[in-house]
């Protein structure tokens, strides 16, 4: 009994440094990317622009939010698609990157989700009349 309790103590450190350096060092994949668009002036077009200006566009976000950083490999659009958007009225068309796949819409409070398996892309209309796309666990 006396050297399992040794044993343990000695491995503890090693364990608790394991998930410490895994709970905060970067993964290859992409969790979440967020990309904010903002419409362009009255018409049915909506234009990417960054808060200010040489900064990027979308954030990556970890898998439980501890970390939030520039993202600059942003998806390529594949479709262009029109909401009418829900906080101002206004028309608005957004590049998206949706796969080949057929996917389950789902109409939420805040927006639309398009739902693959494994993958998700949700479109959320602000009411500063922004509209955010958040790319969930992509290919990216």
């Amino acid at each position: 009994m006396a050297s399992l309790a040794m044993f343990g103590r000695k491995l503890l450190p090693t364990i608790a440094a394991w998930l410490v350096l895994s709970a905060f060092t970067g993964s290859a994949d992409a969790e979440q990317i967020r990309i904010r668009y903002w419409p362009q002036d009255s018409g049915p077009n909506t234009v990417m622009k960054p808060a200010d200006p040489g900064q990027p566009t979308g954030t990556r976000i970890s898998r439980f939010g501890l970390r939030r950083e520039p993202y600059y490999c942003l998806p390529k659009a594949n479709c262009l698609k029109t909401y009418r958007h829900r906080c101002t009225g206004q028309t608005v068309t957004v590049p998206l990157y949706l796969p080949a796949d057929t996917p389950r819409i789902a109409h939420t409070w805040s927006g639309i989700s398009y739902q693959y398996t494994g993958f998700s892309v949700n479109v959320v209309f602000l009411e500063d009349g922004s509209v955010e796309v958040v790319y969930d666990d992509g290919p990216f």
